[in-house]
C-alpha cells in the first residue's frame, strides 16, 4: 500500500542524502510491536477472536516486537554511536499464532479459534475482506517472520520471548477485555 511505499522511498531518500554529505545514517525496522496501551495489531487480533472464529493456518508464524525491546535497542544505538547500518527489529524468534493465543486464551478465556492446514487458508483468503476493518486479514493467512541475527551479533541486545511479553502486557488486555 501507500503507507509501505512511502516508508521506503523516505528510507531510500535519507540514505542518498546521508552518503552525499558523508553523515552516518542507521536505520531501524521494526516489526509490528505490541505493549501496554496498545489498539494495534494484537488488540485487533483478540478483539475479533471474541466476536468470530479465526481459521488459522496449522503452522502461521508472525513476528512481533516488544514496545520494551525497540526501546533497549533505540538506548543502545544512542549510547554505542553504531556506524551507517539498516537493522530489522523483532523479539528474539516467531511464534506460531495458533501456540500465542492458546497461551493467551488460559488468562482472557473466550478467543475462538479452528486450525486447518496452510493450502485451504491460502485458498480462504480472498473471503477475508469483510475481517479488514478489525485487523490486516492478510497477516492472518501468511507467515511473516524475520532474521534478527544481524541486530543480535552487532548491537549485542536481549531480544524478548513473545508469548513472554504478551503475557506481561495481559493487565492491560484483561482491563479492557
Amino acid at each position: 500500500g501507500y503507507y509501505h511505499l512511502s516508508k521506503a522511498l523516505a528510507e531510500k531518500k535519507l540514505i542518498e542524502i546521508a552518503t552525499e554529505a558523508g553523515v552516518p545514517l542507521l536505520v531501524l525496522r521494526p516489526t509490528i510491536m505490541y505493549g501496554g496501551y496498545d489498539q494495534g495489531f494484537l488488540w485487533k487480533l483478540l478483539k475479533i477472536s471474541r466476536r468470530f472464529f479465526l481459521l488459522l493456518s496449522d503452522n502461521l508464524k508472525v513476528h512481533l516486537l516488544d514496545v520494551r525491546t525497540m526501546v533497549d535497542v533505540i538506548d543502545t544505538c544512542l549510547l554505542n554511536s553504531p556506524r551507517s547500518d539498516i537493522f530489522i527489529v523483532a523479539d528474539r524468534k516467531p511464534v506460531k499464532l495458533k501456540d500465542l493465543l492458546s497461551s493467551l486464551n488460559s488468562e482472557l478465556s473466550g478467543i475462538k479459534s479452528i486450525t486447518l492446514p496452510s493450502k485451504l487458508v491460502q485458498m480462504m483468503e480472498p473471503l477475508t475482506s469483510p475481517l479488514k476493518k478489525y485487523a490486516n486479514a492478510t497477516l492472518l493467512c501468511k507467515s511473516w517472520y524475520y532474521n534478527v541475527n544481524k541486530l543480535k551479533s552487532k548491537l549485542n541486545v536481549k531480544l524478548g520471548d513473545t508469548i513472554n511479553g504478551v503475557k506481561r502486557y495481559l493487565w492491560w488486555y484483561m482491563r479492557a477485555w
